[in-house]
């Protein structure tokens, strides 16, 4: 038997979902030019990086929550986050006034797994710089990112910690020890 909503199956007749709420085409065309990877805060980290003589991969899959940047040889991943889609506590986090309960929800997903992004890649013993969409508006944070990536303090800069700019260091209880290596006589 079919257990789609408005059919018959063993238990009773399931109830309809009410229909969704009409589209509007400006809004439609709005999200869709929403994107997910090379974002402009993103290219301008990228940028401003590569001229400081670091070189990254981007968006490595075996890392979890795929990192916008990755430099392994500073073992550090940087995440570039747009603050109304990651719920930052500045103007531009602030939620829609329509649906506000959906997106409230919606954005609080998002911190959700932001958090366990952070706390597992800390725990693969990765160095976690996450910038926001507005800080990037400073130059002198701007400035300052090849030296937070090579492992610098963000209060040398300035930079209040969890305002603009967040550096997570790995869990040290969980970084390799040094290795052994039995040779065979």
């Amino acid at each position: 038997m079919d257990a789609r909503p408005g059919r018959v199956h063993r238990g009773g007749m399931d109830p309809v979902p009410p229909p969704d709420p009409p589209v509007d085409p400006a809004r439609s065309r709005m999200m869709a030019a929403v994107r997910g990877k090379d974002t402009r805060p993103e290219m301008l980290v990228r940028r401003r990086l590569h001229a400081a003589g670091l070189r990254f991969r981007l968006h490595r899959r075996d890392l979890p929550g795929r990192p916008d940047l990755v430099l392994t040889r500073h073992r550090t991943v940087v995440l570039v986050h747009g603050c109304f889609w990651h719920g930052h506590a500045c103007r531009g986090g602030r939620l829609p006034r329509t649906r506000t309960a959906w997106w409230a929800a919606k954005i609080e997903r998002n911190r959700a797994r932001d958090h366990a992004v952070r706390a597992s890649l800390a725990g693969l013993g990765w160095r976690v710089v996450e910038v926001w969409e507005c800080g990037l508006r400073d130059p002198a944070l701007v400035d300052a990112l090849p030296a937070l990536v090579r492992g610098a303090d963000p209060a040398a800069f300035g930079l209040g910690q969890g305002s603009i700019v967040t550096v997570n260091d790995p869990i040290p209880s969980q970084l390799p020890t040094s290795c052994q290596i039995s040779m065979p006589e």
